[in-house]
């Protein structure tokens, strides 16, 4: 039961000698960008202790998104949403977003196409143009 479960989780980032193994050719040192991976640091500032041990209040999230709809430029806060990370928000698009059809630029992260067909829509995955 647990192997059937894990089999049909999203692929994260990481297994860079699978990757590797796939594109022998690709320019070196590869560099794996995924979330946590990156050897390229974010500039932030230090930030309060206080700020990671407790969860966010309303009028936080209430910033983050305006902040979030002033960066991305969307014209409204609530057309912006907040989540815990990525994968939670993507195995809802087929909630929000309804549809009988969908096309997925890829390679991408799988837990899109995984989404998309776990909801029974169609899935084609586009890899040129």
């Amino acid at each position: 039961m647990m192997r059937s479960v894990l089999e049909n989780m999203p692929v994260h980032g990481g297994q860079v000698r699978q990757v590797m193994s796939r594109f022998p050719q690709a320019p070196r040192p590869f560099i794996d960008l995924s979330t946590g991976i990156s050897p390229y640091e974010y500039p932030l500032s230090p930030v309060e202790m206080s700020m990671l041990t407790r969860l966010p209040e309303t009028a936080d999230e209430a910033a983050l998104l305006k902040a979030a709809a002033a960066a991305y430029g969307v014209p409204n806060e609530d057309m912006i949403v907040a989540g815990p990370g990525t994968q939670l928000l993507i195995a809802l698009l087929p909630l929000v977003l309804k549809a009988e059809n969908v096309f997925i630029f890829g390679p991408t992260y799988s837990g899109h196409e995984q989404a998309w067909r776990n909801a029974g829509v169609n899935v084609s995955i586009v890899t040129d143009l």
